[in-house]
């Protein structure tokens, strides 16, 4: 299994799509897309760039980022939703162990 989290477009618009790719079944699955960035007004939204990812146990983790330092996330794949694990009280940008 393949998890693509984010990106941008050519034209440099930030993606918050996650999507799992499974290559023996050939098939392809969007899941919730990343957290705070379907919010009521874009000046709201969070823009995850430059930020860190790490699997643990089959569960995706993200955090750091440029909008996003103090964050901690985990993907539930039964709920079909990320939850806030932790608040960091220091600024990261990409870094996971």
């Amino acid at each position: 299994m393949f998890v693509i989290i984010g990106g941008c477009t050519k034209d440099e618009k930030f993606v918050s799509e996650v999507t799992c790719l499974d290559p023996l079944r050939r098939s392809q699955l969007e899941v919730a897309k990343l957290p705070i960035t379907e919010m009521e007004t874009e000046a709201e939204n969070k823009k995850w760039v430059e930020f860190a990812c790490i699997t643990f146990r089959n569960e995706v983790y993200i955090s750091g980022g440029k909008e996003t330092q103090h964050d901690v996330w985990k993907y539930n794949a039964s709920l079909n939703k990320w939850i806030q694990i932790e608040y960091l009280n220091n600024e990261y940008n990409c870094s996971m162990i």
